[in-house]
Formats: C-alpha cells, sequence, structure tokens
C-alpha cells in the first residue's frame, strides 16, 4: 500500500477483517526515530511502511539535481522473489500498466528503476488510511461510514475505473485494463477526503506479458465476480462485480462474503442469495438497495455494464443526500483518525528534515532507472485554455529596395548599433521578478458522451476539430477565477456552470448529464373537413384531432395510426431522434382503408392505479429472466433488454414483454416514482 501506515501483511491475499473477532487491521503507531538511511538509485529509503507477499514498501526521499527533494513511496520486489522470473514479470507488468495511468483517483506513479537486480518503482504518497481501516474504525467508534460517504467512496472509485478500463494507445487500440484485485485494502482515502484505487498489481491488460491461464485464481476471494470464481475470461464487468461488494460492506458495515473455506466462499459468490442492505441495515433508501442489487448481479449481462453507469447512478443518488461530499469523507477521516493523522504529520516532517547522505557516483551512473512522462499515453489529451487571444502573426517583410543603397546603409548601422549599446543601461539580473499566476485544472465529462467543450465562450480546439467529452484535463485555469464551462451536444439542451478555480476544484471532475431535446412530430390530415378530423396517434400517445397538428416525441420508434378506417398516415412508422422534425401526412377518403390494427396485447387486468399527473418522469432499469425480450410501452418500442436508464411518466403504467422464440408474450403493470431510478425484475414464465 502506498499511504503512511506501519501495517505488515502476512504473504498472500488474504481478505480484510470487518466485523467483530477479526483482527484489528489499523495502523501502528509512527516510530519515534528513523533507522539507517539506505540509498536506492534516487531514493534514500527512511522507514518501512508494509511489506506484502511479493514486495515492501518505504517512504523515501526523492533527491534530484540542483538540491530537489521530495517525500514518495517506494515499492520495492522482496529480494527472494526478484531472482524469479515469474514474479519479476508480474511486478514489471504492474509497472507496465500504472505508469500509462494519469489520474486524480488513481495512485501515480513517478519512476521506476533496478538496483542489484532487484526492481522498484516510486510512487504517489497518499497521506491517509485505506478503506478497511476506515470501515474497522468506524465499527469501533460506533460512527457509521453511512449510506451517503459509502456512495461517495465507490462513485470516485468507478470514475478512476471507467478511466482505466477505457484506456487507449495513440493509436486508438485499447489496452483492455481489468484490475481484478478490488478490495476496501486497494481504495486508499487520505485525510482531505481524496479517494484513490492502487496496486495494479495482478491487473490483466494487453500490454502484459504473461496471462491469467484458465483455471487459475488471482485476487481476494471475498471480493472475486461469479465469473472470476469460476476461472472465466473478465472483462470491466468484473471489476464493477468488486466494487458492489465493496459498496455493500461499505452502505451496510457488514462483510458480505465470509467463511473459513475457500472452497465455501467461492460457493456462495457463484449460488448463494443475497438480500437487500436495507435488509442488514434498516432504514437504506431502496434507491440506494436497488444500485448495489444491480451491481451484485451474478448474471453480468445484468449487470451495470460499466463503471459509469454505476457512477452515474450514485451521483443521481447522492444529489439527494445531505452529506456525500469529498469534503463529509475528510471530515470523517480527521475525526476518526486524529491521533494517527498527528503522528504521521510528525514524521513527514521530521523525515523532509532529513539530509540524506550524498551518493559515491553522480546521480545518472547509479541506476537504470528512467522517469515517467505523465502522460505516456493519454486517453484523452489535455486541452489547455487560452484566455487571450494567440499574438498576431508578424508583419512580413517588406519588398528589397534597390542593391545599390546597401553600401550607404551598412556604415550607418554599424554606427546606429554601437550608440544604443553605449546608451543600454546594464542589465539587473537579480531584479524582482513578476509573480506567476497559479494555474490549475479539471475534468469534464458527460452522460452521453461526445459534447463540445466550451470554456467562455470560445471552443477549445483538439487536432483538427473540437474537443469533445470526456476530457481528462482541461488546463490553464487561473486559481481565483470565474470561468463559464458550456457543453454541446446535437439533440440536447446545452449545459451551462461556472467553474472558480481553488484547491478544493483543481484535479477534479465536472459530470454533466445532458437533457435530450424530444423530437417534434408535425402531422397534416387532408381529404375531409376540420370537424371530421380523426385522432392521430403516435404509438400510446395522442397527437390531437384538427387538419394540422404538432406534438413531442422522445427518442424512439412509432407507428402513426388514426381511430378512423377512412383515414391512413403515411408513413406508417416514424424514427424519433433527438431534436429533430418530423412530419407525417394523413390521407382520408369516403371509403374504408385497411390498415393494420395496433399490436394485439395479452388481456390483463391492471391494478388501480394511474399516471400521475404532473409530475416528473422517473427511470426505469428492467431486466427479464429467464430470457432477454423486446420491451414495449404502448407502441413505443424501448429496446431489448437489459435496459438501463428508460425515461417514463411517473405513475402506474404498462409494459409489455416479447421473445418470439422462447414464446413470450406478457404484460404487465409497473410504477414508475418521480425523479427516481427504480429496478424492475420482470419474471417472463411468472403466472
Amino acid at each position: 500500500m502506498e499511504e503512511i501506515s506501519d501495517v505488515t501483511t502476512a504473504p498472500g491475499r488474504a481478505d480484510p477483517p470487518l466485523v467483530e473477532g477479526d483482527t484489528d487491521p489499523e495502523p501502528a503507531e509512527a516510530p519515534a526515530l528513523f533507522g539507517p538511511i539506505e540509498l536506492l538509485g534516487r531514493h534514500a529509503l527512511l522507514h518501512k511502511l508494509a511489506t506484502g507477499g511479493m514486495a515492501e514498501i518505504w517512504l523515501a526521499k526523492h533527491v534530484g539535481q540542483f538540491g530537489f527533494q521530495r517525500l514518495v513511496a517506494v515499492k520495492r520486489i522482496l529480494p527472494h522473489l526478484a531472482v524469479q522470473p515469474a514474479f519479476r514479470r508480474m511486478f514489471l507488468d504492474e509497472v507496465r500498466t500504472s505508469t500509462q495511468l494519469t489520474h486524480p483517483n488513481i495512485v501515480q506513479v513517478h519512476e521506476f528503476g533496478e538496483v542489484g537486480n532487484v526492481p522498484y518503482m516510486s510512487m504517489e504518497l497518499v497521506v491517509g488510511e485505506p478503506a478497511s481501516a476506515l470501515q474497522w474504525r468506524a465499527k469501533k467508534a460506533t460512527r457509521p461510514i453511512g449510506p451517503a460517504l459509502g456512495a461517495r467512496i465507490v462513485a470516485d472509485a468507478a470514475k478512476a475505473l471507467h478511466y482505466a478500463h477505457h484506456f487507449v494507445r495513440p493509436d486508438g487500440t485499447p489496452l483492455e485494463i481489468v484490475h481484478r484485485d478490488i478490495s476496501p485494502q486497494n481504495l486508499l482515502i487520505s485525510y482531505e477526503g481524496v479517494v484513490k484505487v492502487v496496486d495494479f498489481g495482478i491487473a490483466k491488460a494487453a500490454t502484459n506479458s504473461e496471462r491469467t491461464s484458465t483455471g487459475t485464481l488471482k485476487g481476494k476471494f471475498s471480493y472475486m465476480s461469479p465469473e472470476q470464481c469460476r476461472a472465466e475470461a473478465l472483462d470491466k464487468r468484473s471489476d464493477v462485480f468488486a466494487l458492489g461488494v465493496v459498496l455493500y460492506e461499505l452502505v451496510t458495515g457488514t462483510r458480505l462474503y465470509k467463511h473459513e473455506s475457500e472452497l465455501m466462499l467461492l460457493e456462495m459468490i457463484t449460488k448463494g442469495s443475497v438480500v437487500a442492505p436495507s435488509t442488514v441495515a434498516p432504514g437504506i433508501d431502496p434507491r440506494l438497495d436497488a444500485i448495489v442489487m444491480k451491481a451484485i448481479e451474478k448474471n453480468r449481462a445484468l449487470r451495470y455494464q460499466t463503471a459509469l453507469e454505476l457512477r452515474v447512478d450514485l451521483e443521481d443518488w447522492l444529489q439527494t443526500q445531505t452529506q456525500g461530499t469529498n469534503e463529509d469523507l475528510a471530515e470523517l477521516m480527521k475525526a476518526l483518525f486524529a491521533k494517527e493523522r498527528a503522528k504521521k504529520q510528525a514524521m513527514l516532517d521530521r523525515a523532509a528534515r532529513i539530509e540524506p547522505p550524498a551518493p559515491e557516483l553522480p546521480l545518472e551512473a547509479l541506476v537504470q532507472s528512467a522517469p515517467i512522462p505523465a502522460p505516456v499515453f493519454p486517453p484523452t489529451p489535455a486541452v489547455p485554455f487560452l484566455p487571450f487571444e494567440p499574438p498576431p502573426l508578424p508583419p512580413t517583410r517588406p519588398p528589397e529596395r534597390s542593391a545599390k543603397l546597401w553600401p550607404l546603409a551598412i556604415p550607418l548601422l554599424i554606427a546606429l548599433a554601437t550608440l544604443v549599446i553605449f546608451l543600454l543601461p546594464t542589465p539587473q539580473p537579480n531584479g524582482p521578478q513578476p509573480p506567476q499566476e497559479r494555474l490549475g485544472a479539471v475534468a469534464v465529462e458527460s452522460v452521453p458522451p461526445g459534447a463540445i467543450v466550451i470554456v467562455d465562450g470560445k471552443r477549445l480546439p483538439l487536432g483538427e476539430g473540437w474537443a469533445r467529452t470526456p476530457l481528462e484535463k482541461v488546463t490553464g485555469l487561473g486559481y481565483g477565477r470565474t470561468y463559464e464551462l458550456r457543453l454541446e451536444k446535437e439533440g440536447y439542451r446545452p449545459f451551462s456552470t461556472k467553474v472558480t478555480m481553488s484547491e478544493a476544484v483543481d484535479a477534479t471532475s465536472i459530470l454533466a448529464r445532458l437533457e435530450v431535446i424530444p423530437a417534434t412530430l408535425i402531422v397534416e390530415t387532408f381529404g375531409v373537413e376540420e370537424s371530421e378530423a380523426p385522432k392521430v396517434h403516435a404509438g400510446s400517445i395522442e397527437v390531437g384531432h384538427a387538419l394540422r397538428m404538432t406534438g413531442q416525441l422522445e427518442p424512439g420508434t412509432y407507428k402513426i395510426w388514426t381511430d378512423s378506417r377512412r383515414c391512413q398516415a403515411e408513413p406508417e412508422q416514424v424514427e424519433a431522434l433527438p431534436g429533430a422534425t418530423i412530419k407525417a401526412v394523413v390521407t382520408c377518403t369516403r371509403d374504408k382503408v385497411r390498415v393494420p390494427d395496433p399490436p394485439k396485447r395479452e388481456e390483463v387486468v391492471v391494478p388501480a392505479c394511474a399516471l400521475t399527473a404532473g409530475a416528473n418522469p422517473g427511470r426505469l432499469n428492467i431486466d427479464t429472466v429467464p430470457v432477454a425480450a423486446q420491451i414495449y410501452y404502448g407502441d413505443k418500442h424501448l429496446g431489448e433488454t437489459p435496459l438501463a436508464l428508460v425515461k417514463l411518466p411517473a405513475g402506474c403504467l404498462m409494459l409489455r414483454a416479447v421473445n418470439q422464440e422462447a414464446g413470450f408474450d406478457v404484460s404487465r403493470a409497473v410504477t414508475v416514482q418521480p425523479n427516481t431510478t427504480s429496478r424492475f425484475r420482470w419474471d417472463l414464465a411468472a403466472k
């Protein structure tokens, strides 16, 4: 681990304690004195922080040229393992993966090298505790972490994992990173409330020199996904499951999967049933229940498909809570770890004053080491914001005069240059320099992605086009200045907010949920008088009964039909795209027109409920078992299950599920809560 603590863990990947009767994982007190200082390349090793099954972590001071020094964490493979090729490959795989990732919620790797055939890497020093220590201390102090702060921790970790999962090389090839070891121990929380993912030691990536073979299990058993327990091929959804388990434990204060037998533990994960968090900890919001249960869904096709989907639902829920910010998390950390924080700060102050011994050789000759560029392979480039227009190009050189003038001009120019040099004042190299403005940066994301980023009315250029979300960094934002950030995407309403750069804002992320612009449907009716105009429908929506009508449609596919056998619409089906304008024509005659009826549905007794008049719409996550199905609301096709974040009117409404191959065509009433994302798990075989 890269936090400052003195935890010494046994070899292997044992599960962290959490409940009564487990071993206290809290960090020991910092020592009063430092031992002998060992030099490791450019680093002076001051104090051993932790020893694991493969490596040891040191508090170190990086020594650079011109007196540059900074405190870092150094991870060095254990000497007896450095001679084993498999462990060397695993350590170097971690280096290859970690050095490419530059994200505020991932521990940053600064440098790597090798001394005496023992590889090491230096990393960002995180002053804080792992989430496992926070769980234990909160339980011991009878001060629960609470659902909101548990959700904040996991939402920030999900942001980091989504970045890692979708990391691409400059040529656009995805790196396909899967962490495979997400657990409370590998989520560090600083005393300032910043969450960081650490330890990509067993991560799967396209750059790995050695792939995990079928039948090999790597990771902590209690946080493995069912597919990981079965040693199947893994993707990003496996990390989502592990995050869901961590979320369950943070919000309930209890372990989800625990057994002395590893075989029984794997059986519980793959086949055992799970009760909702509110059953274990009464009072948890049903909406958070639904988020947790979807994250730990055993069938990965029904799980959140990306860490971003999980984060978006958590952020939406957190907006309804009175707590849940990083500042709230910092307050809890400082309250629960006040003693440890003071001791570690004293240790850091003491370490900062230590002058490491001078190396016998120049720094350049000490080791085979390489500083890490930041970033080596950026997934999305950092885009600078230039508050001023670029300076104009210098004027073009005027046409040359006749060469005959040069013999006369040269003596004059020499005399003039001599006079200027004589009259110039002596330069003052040590004069006061104007203070440089401190600059910060923010990341910008949107749901859906692909929005153009505009700062203070100026589109940010990127390549031959414009910068679009997600953007890892918008740089060049001056501290104390306020900027207007605007996102624009075709078919969606513009998003606008003001950002004042400060310590609290620097290196954070802005997430915007873009509101879709409904499509406009224009219907004109011909062949009848105004009084005889038929009622026109778009799916289950009544547009009206006039010769010319206008209606609003959410994105989707709609069947245009009328209540008159003498009228027919053209076209009969339309595709409503965000912000688009669609035209349809209804032609009526004196003779009956043979048109197909709206799709017939199974007759179902509808409960005594109806749409909630005037209420805001809600969202529905829909899963079907035992098979996937096409879902319809009226005549509107919602898509094939599993469906996520489907926007529907609030109240009680009827949904239809169709799978012709499996012989299912059933309807069911479901209640949609306003301003809420609900989960609807539908057993098609149930009577």
